[in-house]
């Protein structure tokens, strides 16, 4: 979208086919407000969100939804779906008349990487919310490098949890996750606890320079690989999902102290809408490998 631009209500993305992809970037709402909520569903192909704003999101059996620097003032209710979101917000209100949590995952698999998630405040007679529901069996991974975390609404002195549900939850240790009034962050059928490393590639203007963030671990060895969005898969003795075909590594090193690498790069001309995906490959120290998130955006100005 040129700057400015807005949407009249919001996006309703249906029934795409496999070989179909659609791509939203930088709408608000009329004026520049927040737009309605918007809507995913049976969506086969892949849809990608890029700098949008708005209020409740419900994405429903679809396949690969991919979500970047977006802001969500509301309730995103994800079901049967795959869904990644990267440096993104979602909060629980106060659009969310409803009192839902933020984010409600249900028979999904569903990753947030570098993302700040929290519950709505008590608001009146309407009582705090946690940020995350999960419901088994769907697997919710966190990863980030520090700076943002999940968190509960305020809700007095009442104890009240981050994350709940009966679910699996995967979390890298640096990503905070906070409870009310001295309640365990997260609550759950199965917490995991191991590094996943956390990636960031944003887009910018033809010419302009990009920016790419890979946290890891000290003494940790990287791979950085950069190609086409592909069908999220797994790979077999590898922890996590590919998210990219045609891989092509630009870079590898190991960490350092500080545990961060940085790629900058200059972005090249591609077609409006064209879509590039990033993803690295590190090992996990007991001699096997685990991928990190995948970043992905598109050429949009």
């Amino acid at each position: 979208a040129e700057p400015g631009a807005n949407l009249f209500g919001g996006p309703d993305v249906r029934n795409t086919s496999a070989s179909q992809e659609v791509v939203l970037a930088g709408f608000t709402g009329f004026g520049g407000t927040l737009f309605l909520g918007a809507n995913i569903a049976n969506c086969a192909g892949r849809v990608l969100f890029e700098g949008m704003e708005g209020t409740s999101w419900q994405i429903t059996d679809s396949a690969d939804v991919r979500v970047s620097q977006c802001r969500m003032a509301g309730a995103v209710t994800v079901q049967r779906s795959r869904l990644t979101m990267t440096d993104s917000v979602v909060s629980g209100g106060p659009n969310n008349l409803n009192n839902e949590p933020a984010l409600d995952v249900s028979d999904s698999r569903v990753t947030l990487a570098r993302c700040s998630v929290s519950g709505q405040s008590q608001l009146l007679r309407l009582p705090g919310t946690p940020a995350v529901v999960v419901h088994a069996p769907s697997v919710l991974t966190l990863t980030g490098d520090g700076n943002r975390g999940v968190a509960a609404g305020f809700f007095g002195s009442t104890p009240l949890s981050a994350i709940v549900g009966d679910g699996t939850v995967i979390r890298d240790p640096r990503v905070r996750v906070t409870g009310n009034a001295g309640a365990p962050g997260v609550s759950v059928g199965v917490d995991r606890v191991e590094h996943v490393p956390a990636l960031q590639a944003l887009g910018a203007p033809v010419g302009s320079t990009v920016e790419v963030d890979l946290a890891g671990l000290p003494g940790e060895s990287w791979f950085l690989v950069f190609g086409l969005p592909g069908t999220p898969l797994e790979l077999p003795g590898i922890r996590g999902e590919l998210g990219l075909s045609l891989p092509l590594v630009t870079e590898q090193g190991v960490f350092g102290a500080q545990s961060v690498h940085r790629s900058i790069l200059v972005a090249p001309g591609l077609p409006l809408g064209f879509q590039l995906c990033w993803q690295a490959l590190t090992t996990d120290g007991q001699g096997g490998f685990v991928l990190s998130n995948h970043a992905t955006y598109a050429r949009v100005r």
